[in-house]
C-alpha cells in the first residue's frame, strides 16, 4: 500500500472533495494539513485541488477548538455559503427534477416528473437533512412509481411520517407554580380527603394519613384548615 506522500505524488491533476470536512477528527485534520503543505513541493501541474463541504460554520468550530485553524485556512481560500433547503423552497422543483433525471439515466422506464400535489408537499416540508434527504426521497419514489409521473402514494413512509409530524401542533408548554405553593395545595387536598372519609374524626383521619394525631393538628393549623366549618 502506498504511503500518503507517494499516493499524493502519483495522483494525476484533479480534485479531491472532502465531504463534511468539519466533522473530521483533529488527528485526521493534522494529517491533511501535513499532506497539503507537502503538496506545495510538487510541480503546479501535479498538485491536487481540494474542495470541502461543511455542515456547520467552520469559523465557529475553530473558536470552539473543534477545528485546527491551519486546517480551516487550507480549505477556505474561497467560501460559498449555501442556505439550507428550507430557505430556498423556490429551487425545489428544479432540484427534484434534476435528481429524477439523473436517476433516469440508464433506466428502461423513465419517470417524467412529479404531480403538482407532490411538489406542493415538497415546498411545505422543512427538509431537516437538506439535499441528502431530498435525494433519498426522490430515489425511493423513483423506484416505487408505476406511472410516468411520481404521485403522493409513491413517496416513502419516512417522508410522509416526517411531513405529518411537522404539521402537528407543538405540545402545550406546561405552566409551573412555585414548589412550596404546589406542595401546600397537594397536602391540603390530601388531608381534606382523609377528613371527609373519616367523617371528620381526627383520630381516624390521622390513622389514614399515617401520622400521629398531634402532627395532624399542627398541619391543620399551619394550613389554616378549620374543621369546625
Amino acid at each position: 500500500m502506498a504511503k500518503p506522500d507517494e499516493a499524493f505524488s502519483s495522483l494525476q491533476p484533479g480534485t479531491l472533495f472532502l465531504i463534511e470536512a468539519d466533522r473530521f477528527p483533529r488527528d485526521l485534520q493534522q494529517e491533511l494539513i501535513d499532506l497539503l503543505d507537502r503538496q506545495q513541493e510538487y510541480p503546479a501541474d501535479r498538485r491536487i485541488r481540494v474542495i470541502a463541504s461543511s455542515v456547520n460554520s467552520p469559523a465557529e468550530l475553530v473558536e470552539g477548538d473543534e477545528l485546527i485553524r491551519e486546517y480551516l485556512l487550507l480549505l477556505s481560500t474561497i467560501i460559498l455559503k449555501l442556505p439550507p433547503l428550507r430557505e430556498r423552497l423556490e429551487d425545489l422543483p428544479l432540484l427534484a427534477q434534476e435528481i429524477l433525471e439523473t436517476l433516469n439515466r440508464g433506466e428502461e422506464w423513465q419517470r417524467e416528473g412529479f404531480e403538482d400535489d407532490v411538489l406542493e408537499l415538497f415546498q411545505r416540508y422543512q427538509w431537516p437533512e437538506n439535499i441528502a434527504e431530498l435525494t433519498a426521497v426522490v430515489q425511493s419514489a423513483h423506484q416505487s412509481a408505476t406511472g410516468l409521473l411520481i404521485t403522493e402514494s409513491d413517496l416513502p413512509f419516512r417522508f410522509r411520517s416526517g411531513y405529518d409530524a411537522q404539521r402537528e401542533n407543538p405540545a402545550p408548554v406546561e405552566s409551573f407554580t412555585d414548589l412550596e405553593s404546589y406542595l401546600e395545595r397537594v397536602e391540603r387536598e390530601h388531608i381534606l380527603a382523609a377528613l371527609e372519609q373519616s367523617r371528620f374524626n381526627k383520630t381516624k383521619a390521622a390513622e389514614l394519613l399515617g401520622i400521629p394525631r398531634p402532627k395532624l393538628y399542627r398541619r391543620l393549623e399551619s394550613l389554616g384548615i378549620d374543621t369546625e366549618d
